[in-house]
């Protein structure tokens, strides 16, 4: 049987032959059983699977040995993304939002929308999915939805317009749209990093950058495709107010990913 013993402010594993509680429980006589009571040691802690429960303490402790060693182990195994990496995928989101604000109020223009209004038109990116939640790899994707105002369309202004604006980049290359699928969107590469890029058209006149699309009132009225656009931030958003302890989650779905990627 092995149990845990705590001796000198340490915590050890133990193993030891293990012994009935009732040697004729199974109606046979068990000649391995040894009728002596193990000897009482003062400094050592010892916990059967069906016995009493560790000190609270200890059990905490080791919980936290446990999560930091799986956690190094994630980190050692190149599974989650190193400083430079992190700093990069922020530079890419930063960029990729000044660009959709400038496209928002070129469509303004090209509307021919009032010089005050084309000043207060905004539109903004919201990520979602692994990198949304903060759980994603070293080479993991990025999911951006581009959120846009009413006169900005998808037909028209996002696979065309912002389109145009993309390829001019830099930055950007292998930019392709995928107008047939279930959600519609532009993939492409923003300094090296795959951007799975949806759009959603919102019945607003400008969009704020922290737009909560959990409130009804950015949602009214809004287009079927526009709707399963939002759902993975909704659902991430979801996630984030429902939680009580979001890092718990992050580092089980951090130990989940790694066990699917040394099990596949």
């Amino acid at each position: 049987m092995a149990a845990y013993a705590y001796n000198n402010n340490q915590i050890n594993f133990v193993d030891f032959p293990f012994r009935p509680l009732n040697p004729s429980s199974s109606g046979v006589p068990n000649p391995n059983f040894n009728q002596a009571p193990l000897p009482y040691n003062p400094l050592l802690f010892v916990v059967p699977p069906f016995g009493v429960p560790l000190n609270p303490s200890l059990l905490i402790q080791m919980d936290e040995e446990r999560s930091l060693s799986l956690l190094q182990l994630i980190a050692n195994e190149g599974l989650v993304p190193v400083r430079e990496e992190e700093e990069k995928r922020i530079s890419v989101i930063k960029k990729l939002k000044q660009i959709v604000l400038s496209w928002a109020k070129k469509v303004a223009w090209q509307r021919r929308l009032p010089n005050e209004q084309i000043a207060e038109t905004h539109a903004t990116i919201l990520t979602y999915g692994s990198y949304g939640l903060g759980v994603h790899g070293s080479e993991s994707d990025i999911d951006a939805l581009c959120v846009g105002p009413h006169f900005a369309t998808m037909a028209e202004d996002f696979f065309i317009v912002l389109r145009n604006m993309l390829k001019s980049r830099s930055e950007v290359t292998e930019i392709h749209c995928v107008k047939d699928a279930k959600v519609p969107l532009m993939r492409f590469k923003f300094d090296g990093i795959l951007i799975d890029l949806p759009y959603a058209q919102l019945k607003v006149p400008s969009v704020p950058d922290d737009v909560d699309v959990l409130n009804p009132f950015f949602v009214r009225d809004i287009d079927e495709t526009s709707w399963k656009s939002l759902s993975g931030v909704r659902a991430n958003q979801r996630i984030i107010q429902l939680v009580p302890d979001l890092e718990v989650v992050f580092k089980s779905l951090h130990g989940i990913q790694f066990s699917l990627i040394c099990n596949a």
